[in-house]
C-alpha cells in the first residue's frame, strides 16, 4: 500500500469534509438540515474481542520492541516480558471490572490453539547447529516417547 497517497493534504480535506459535511434539505428557513450518521459505536457489542485484540497487540509491541531494543534482553528474558505484559493487562482488566469469566484459559484451548504454535516458533527457530549436535537425545525421545504414548494411551 502508498502510504504516501493518504498523506496528501488533499485526501484529508475530502475524508474531513465527508465525515463532517451534512446534506441540505429545503431551502426552507425553519428547516434545520439533515445530518447522515456515519459511523455509530455499539461498546457492549465489541467490548470482549476489543480487549483481546489489545491484549495481542500489547504483546505484539512488546515482541517488537524486546527484538529491536538489545540492550533490553541484557536484563530480562522475553518470556518474562510478555509475562510482565499479561500482569499488566490482567491489572488494567481488573481495574476496568471486567468480567472474567469470559478470559478464563481453559485446557482444551491452550492445548488446542496455544500450544502447537509456540512448540512450532521454538523448533522453526532452532539454529540447526544445536539441532544436529542434540540429535540422538531428540531422536530418543520422540521415538521412545511416541512409542509410550502410543502403548500407554492404546
Amino acid at each position: 500500500m502508498n502510504w504516501k497517497i493518504w498523506l496528501d493534504p488533499r485526501i484529508f480535506l475530502i475524508l474531513l469534509f465527508c465525515l463532517f459535511a451534512g446534506a441540505t434539505g429545503n431551502s426552507d428557513a425553519e428547516e434545520k438540515p439533515t445530518r447522515f450518521q456515519i459511523v455509530t459505536l455499539h461498546y457492549d457489542e465489541v467490548k470482549e474481542p476489543l480487549i483481546i485484540v489489545i491484549w495481542i497487540v500489547m504483546a505484539a509491541s512488546m515482541k517488537i520492541l524486546f527484538n529491536h531494543a538489545r540492550f533490553l534482553s541484557k536484563y530480562i528474558p522475553e518470556s518474562a516480558l510478555l509475562i510482565l505484559v499479561g500482569l499488566a493487562m490482567g491489572g488494567i482488566l481488573k481495574a476496568l471490572h471486567a468480567a472474567f469469566t469470559v478470559y478464563t484459559l481453559e485446557s482444551k484451548t491452550f492445548f488446542l490453539f496455544l500450544l502447537p504454535p509456540i512448540i512450532f516458533d521454538a523448533g522453526y527457530f532452532m539454529p540447526n547447529r544445536a539441532l544436529f549436535e542434540n540429535s540422538g537425545s531428540v531422536l530418543l525421545f520422540s521415538v521412545v516417547g511416541t512409542l509410550f504414548n502410543t502403548f500407554m494411551i492404546a
